[in-house]
């Protein structure tokens, strides 16, 4: 999280010396205004009492998914992990996590031995079993995500963690049946 708002302060300031990218959404980036109860995400206004939210972009959550994917650095990944975690309870942004390079950095994210990555891992999993949009991902990575969730369970060492990994197995089974 603290990553991200770094990134968000970096990104504004590059922004006024370099023109964005020609497939970057304009129209929408000038319209709104930066919330930061939701790490960064963008919320544009309808009128002056009620804020309607944009699409999430997938670009959004590259500096949360690079994050993931660093193995080499566990505090890195369970930062990204609960991040992701309280994003996913999210409808507009759990839809946007349903996506390959997501289902790839949770696949990283499994293949830690540390409780602080694997639990919130676990709950972005669960979270996204309930989204429709997520049964497509949840089928095509069935069998990265369920090999890793096996590793992850016959590595657990204490039995609330293997109950969760195999919660968590057991749910992402049934999105694919």
């Amino acid at each position: 999280v603290l990553f991200n708002g770094i990134f968000q302060r970096a990104r504004q300031y590059l922004q006024q010396w370099f023109s964005p990218s020609p497939t970057a959404p304009n129209a929408q980036l000038q319209e709104a205004e930066v919330v930061p109860a939701n790490a960064g995400f963008r919320v544009a206004a309808t009128g002056p009492e009620e804020a309607k939210r944009t699409p999430v972009w997938e670009e959004a959550f590259c500096p949360l998914l690079d994050m993931a994917m660093s193995v080499d650095c566990p505090m890195l990944q369970a930062e990204a992990a609960a991040a992701l975690a309280s994003l996913a309870q999210d409808l507009a942004v759990a839809g946007a996590l349903c996506s390959a390079n997501a289902f790839q950095a949770l696949v990283k994210l499994l293949q830690s031995d540390h409780l602080e990555v694997l639990h919130p891992a676990t709950h972005v999993l669960r979270a996204l079993a309930t989204y429709p949009e997520g049964a497509s991902c949840f089928k095509a990575n069935l069998r990265s995500l369920s090999t890793s969730l096996l590793r992850a369970i016959c590595r657990a060492t204490r039995p609330f963690v293997r109950q969760e990994l195999a919660g968590t197995l057991g749910a992402v089974i049934r999105v694919c049946a």
